[in-house]
């Protein structure tokens, strides 16, 4: 029998009828991403850039705010440009 998601982290979903997910901050590891799955313990975020996916407790994952996801996007574009991406 499959494991059920996570009814805690309902909260992830936008509330749009594309059912995109929100992005959200993992406080403990300080990364941005968006959930994947839910549906064990952890939830399985991948990286906003989407290179890679990680566990993180849904107790530490909490939405990110309009700034912190502008500081973000700041930085990948400044790491990028300094490795010619």
């Amino acid at each position: 029998m499959a494991a059920m998601p996570n009814s805690s982290v309902s909260w992830l979903m936008d509330g749009t009828r594309t059912g995109r997910l929100r992005p959200v901050l993992d406080a403990l590891s300080d990364h941005f991403g968006v959930m994947r799955n839910g549906a064990s313990q952890f939830l399985l975020l991948r990286a906003l850039s989407g290179r890679g996916d990680w566990e993180a407790d849904p107790d530490v994952v909490r939405p990110a705010t309009e700034a912190e996801l502008l500081s973000a996007k700041v930085q990948a574009a400044n790491a990028a440009s300094r490795w010619g991406r």
